[in-house]
């Protein structure tokens, strides 16, 4: 399935996190001040709006901080999104793995798909994802996967620095030592906001381990993809969920088109294109805004007319290029070299490549 088939509404539920990981692309300690937490009613409007203009009943769930820390209020979303639907709701977790095991049999009975953060083996990622004592969060996390395994469809989702870049196949292996055969990386990402930071890493260099890694996956039966091929499995006009745009809505009321746009306060505010009026009860939605956003295919990119890739990518992240550029149609000319070079290497257009299956 391309990335831009993936489009559910995104509920990011939190500002507050068990965590305190040392990449973090919200720069984490800021927002642990004074935590922002979703409104309900706001929630089950967004639910509503959505499931009145599309036909598929897709939630997911993201946050800026970790859902599962307000988890009553994830299983009250849930129940209301099965409430007011006559078909099936389908249900995705985006979580850091960091609960208890109480969480963790709620959602194997609820939940019908969890991509869990985890960088590697213990000593990997213990480096990174600290609890907010400083220790080490792995013992707790492949628990939690272990027993998620067998019972859900269970997705690794893995930020790649210049610490592990070159241990990618360790990864893999590491996932399937845990009963998981299906992963997706991603290089760090800059926190909204900067412009350097002290993890980050050449995205040639990563593509390079990437397609290493992805070529030893095929051969051990696994699924492993990351940002750069997300599309490579069809042709496509848009990138992803974002273009269209379908709806995130953020801790502090406002409606996203991207997990990047995770404020209302965010410096990508082309990405903001509703807000919640709490007083009248309703969500405004900005028209021309979203019709902005709509323009973001590569028959209105300069950049990406003569690409060779442009068809199985469609100008790749929208808020990656955003932040980096300032404009809606631009694009990360680092992704485009990196996507350029997989795209020649693996060549999707001519060959069957094993690049279906979901993505985080």
């Amino acid at each position: 399935m391309g990335h831009v088939m993936k489009r559910p509404i995104s509920v990011l539920i939190t500002e507050e996190c068990n965590l305190c990981c040392e990449y973090c692309v919200t720069d984490s300690p800021q927002f642990q001040k004074s935590p922002l937490t979703i409104d309900i009613d706001f929630v089950k409007k967004g639910i509503a709006d959505h499931f009145a203009c599309v036909q598929t009943r897709d939630i997911r769930f993201y946050s800026v901080g970790e859902s599962t820390t307000h988890f009553e209020l994830v299983k009250e979303i849930v129940a209301y999104a099965r409430s007011i639907s006559s078909s099936r709701v389908n249900v995705e977790l985006q979580t850091n793995g960091y609960f208890s095991v109480e969480i963790a049999e709620w959602i194997s009975r609820n939940v019908d798909s969890v991509w869990i953060s985890l960088d590697g083996p213990p000593e990997i990622n213990d480096r990174y994802r600290k609890t907010l004592e400083g220790t080490g969060s792995s013992e707790v996390v492949a628990g939690n996967i272990k027993y998620l395994a067998d019972k859900i469809a269970v997705g690794i989702r893995s930020t790649c620095t210049s610490i592990n870049i070159a241990r990618q196949k360790e990864l893999l292996d590491y996932c399937r030592s845990l009963g998981v055969m299906k992963v997706a990386t991603k290089p760090v990402l800059l926190p909204v906001g900067t412009v350097t930071d002290n993890w980050s890493v050449d995205l040639l260099e990563y593509a390079e381990y990437f397609l290493e890694a992805w070529q030893y996956a095929q051969k051990r039966g696994m699924f492993y993809t990351c940002v750069l091929i997300f599309n490579f499995d069809r042709p496509v006009k848009y990138a992803c969920r974002s273009c269209f745009p379908t709806p995130h809505l953020t801790p502090d009321g406002y409606v996203s088109a991207c997990d990047r746009a995770f404020s209302g306060e965010t410096p990508l505010k082309d990405l903001i294109y509703g807000k919640w009026l709490p007083e009248e009860r309703k969500i405004e939605y900005d028209q021309a805004r979203m019709n902005e956003i709509r323009q973001r295919s590569p028959e209105f990119m300069a950049h990406c007319l003569s690409c060779t890739a442009r068809d199985y990518c469609a100008g790749n992240c929208m808020g990656t290029g955003y932040q980096e550029t300032g404009d809606l149609l631009g694009v990360s000319e680092r992704y485009c070299e990196a996507i350029r070079y997989l795209f020649e290497k693996m060549r999707p257009h001519e060959t069957a490549i094993s690049c279906q299956g979901d993505h985080p």
